[in-house]
């Protein structure tokens, strides 16, 4: 359902940094980003053919009218490993 005061918004990054068994994940203010919590934030995706580049496979909904605040996450596949974007 999208909210008359909701903007899609798809996540595109350029990150070189991962290893094998890394994910790179994005985690922020908003419920769609997990409200600064691990274990909700949303993976984004690469491959072979498209790595290091990394993007969300379908848009999150966010409120138009309200500062979003994110960062960008690399973690381990059981997030025993967790390295924060630097600002």
């Amino acid at each position: 359902m999208h909210l008359a005061g909701d903007v899609g918004v798809q996540f595109e990054c350029v990150c070189s940094q991962t290893h094998p068994g890394q994910t790179l994940w994005v985690v922020g203010s908003v419920p769609a980003l997990g409200s600064w919590s691990l274990h909700a934030a949303l993976q984004l995706e690469t491959g072979p053919d498209t790595f290091p580049r990394w993007k969300s496979r379908d848009g999150v909904r966010v409120p138009r009218n309200q500062d979003v605040e994110f960062k960008f996450v690399i973690m381990s596949q059981n997030r025993d490993y967790v390295v924060w974007e630097q600002i």
